[in-house]
This record gives structure tokens, C-alpha cells and sequence, in this order.
């Protein structure tokens, strides 16, 4: 973390393009992708495997939550005001409930338009998380359906790349492989448990058409709290029973940015940015369009 709290502006740095120095462009990034990925497993032999936060016991109260980030349509306004609350609430913890990346280039959707490499996300999404690790000690990750396109895309080999790593792989294009398991947790599931077990954080394959349903279903079945990612929207409501939450916890897209939305017309309510905090007691807290800080 920072020493001070000056602003400083997300960019593209030298190294951060070495980072992504790889083979992908259309077609070229499908088609090799089985092979970067093994011949990266001896890279980073010495952490693949320790996965710890694996669905079980992950963070710590109190924390941030944030979804549907969808890489490289992140929004600035919404980056700024996620620095604010961490600062005002002397955070430490922040959850990135799936679609960190939206993984365009391997989409099964007809797009029109210009669309982004696999490469030019991964040096977008190593800026954010470089400047996120300066306002956060830790960092969890939690595996979205845009985030596993590339996996769908390369068929019978995502099974094998999930068991040997996928989301470290993934992720270790972005940031320094060394913080993994000290500060950057990833999972290759798309869900966690805060620590004391209360809270269910996650990217469900449903999404919410407005009122929180999936959220609130999902709380009745766990019989525990629950916040889901997917849906784009912010809303909270009680389980039937009042005895649990079920949220969906908004995003950190731009949807102007978004070309599926665009072209698409359908029956999913309007995106709504936030994000959650979840404060030492376990209680939620929304951020949103017209909700105070």
C-alpha cells in the first residue's frame, strides 16, 4: 500500500506491456492457448495448487466487494469512488466477484464493432490491479463466466487447465506472480466464504431480472447471507423467512463501453454500477448511483 494518499491516474507502463508480450492476436490467441498455458505451469510450479481460497474460509471482515469489472470497459468515476470509501473506511480487503476480464476477443456472440485482444485486456487489468494493491493489503479473486471464455473456447483441454491453474496463469499476466497467497488470493471457483462463514460471495451462471431473486434464492438454499455478481445491477432484499440477505452487488463497467448491450435488445433490467461493503459486524452497505457515501 501507498504511504500517502496522493491521486494517482491508472496507465500503461513499459514493464506492464512486457507482461503481456504474448502471441495474441485473432486468431492466433484461440489457437495457441492450450500451449501457453502449459508451457507457463514450470513458470510458476513453485505456488500452482496451494489454492486458498478455494470456495472455503476466504476474507476477512471488514471488506469491499466488487463485481463485473469486464476489463478493458472498467469505469474511471467508479474506480475513484471505490479509492474514496477505502480510504474514508480504512479498508483492507476487497473481493472481485468475477468478470474481471471480459475476454471479448473469445466470444461466442456475434459483436459489432472494435473489439479488444486478449492482450491489450491483460495490460488494462495490470494497471487497475497495480493501483488497487496500492490502496488494498489483500486482494480475492473469484472467477466470472467472461473470465473462463478463454477455457470454453479451447473444449476438452479447460478441464485439465482448471486442474493445473488456470486463474493463476490468468491473473499472473497482470500482476507479480510473488503476491500470490501473501496479498492476491485466487480461486479457480467462482464463489467464496468470508471467514467467519456468514457471508456466500459469488458468480452465479443465473442472473437476477430485477429484485434480487437469484441472490435471495441462493441465501435460501445456503441459509446464509449472499452476494452475487452477473446480474449489473444493485438491489438488496430479505430472504422469505427474514433471517437472510440476498444482494446483487452491482459493477465496475462501463456499459457505454459495453458493444453486447448495445446491440442487444432483451428483458434484463437497465445496468446499475456499486459495490458492497461489508463492515466488522457483517452488515452490508450499498454504494450506488444516488446513495450517499
Amino acid at each position: 500500500m501507498r504511504k500517502n494518499n496522493e491521486k494517482r491516474e491508472v496507465e500503461v507502463t513499459d514493464s506492464q506491456q512486457e507482461i503481456s508480450d504474448l502471441p495474441m492476436t485473432l486468431p492466433q490467441e484461440i489457437i495457441s492457448a492450450v500451449d501457453i498455458v502449459r508451457k507457463e505451469i514450470n513458470i510458476f510450479e513453485g505456488w500452482l495448487g496451494r489454492e486458498k481460497l478455494v470456495g472455503s474460509r476466504g476474507p476477512t471482515l471488514p471488506l469491499l466487494v466488487t463485481c463485473d469489472w469486464h476489463i478493458p470497459n472498467v469505469n474511471p468515476k467508479w474506480m475513484e469512488r471505490l479509492r474514496s470509501v477505502q480510504k474514508k473506511r480504512n479498508i483492507s480487503n476487497l473481493v472481485i466477484n468475477g468478470d474481471f476480464l471480459d475476454e471479448v476477443a473469445a466470444s461466442t456472440y456475434v459483436n459489432v464493432g472494435p473489439q479488444a485482444t486478449l492482450k491489450e485486456e491483460l495490460v488494462i487489468g495490470s494497471a487497475v490491479l497495480n493501483d488497487l494493491l496500492d490502496y488494498f493489503e489483500k486482494i480475492y479473486i473469484v472467477l466470472g463466466n467472461h473470465d473462463l471464455r478463454l477455457l470454453k473456447m479451447v473444449g476438452k483441454e479447460a478441464e485439465v487447465m482448471l486442474s493445473e491453474g488456470y486463474a493463476k496463469i490468468l491473473f499472473g499476466h497482470m500482476i507479480d506472480p510473488y503476491l500470490f497467497d501473501t496479498r492476491v488470493f485466487v480461486s479457480n471457483l467462482k464463489w467464496c466464504e468470508t471467514s467467519d462463514g456468514k457471508w456466500l460471495i459469488g458468480h452465479p451462471d443465473n442472473y437476477s431480472r430485477g429484485g434480487s431473486v437469484v441472490p435471495v434464492k441462493v441465501a435460501q438454499i445456503k441459509n446464509k447471507n449472499v452476494i452475487c455478481g452477473h446480474g449489473h445491477h444493485l438491489a438488496m432484499a430479505y430472504t422469505d423467512n427474514g433471517d437472510y440477505l440476498g444482494i446483487d452487488g452491482g459493477g465496475m463497467f462501463n456499459s457505454d463501453s459495453m458493444l453486447y448491450k448495445k446491440i442487444c435488445v432483451d428483458l434484463h433490467p437497465e445496468f446499475n454500477n456499486g459495490f458492497v461493503l461489508l463492515n466488522e459486524k457483517g452488515e452490508a452497505k450499498l454504494y450506488g448511483d444516488g446513495l450517499e457515501d
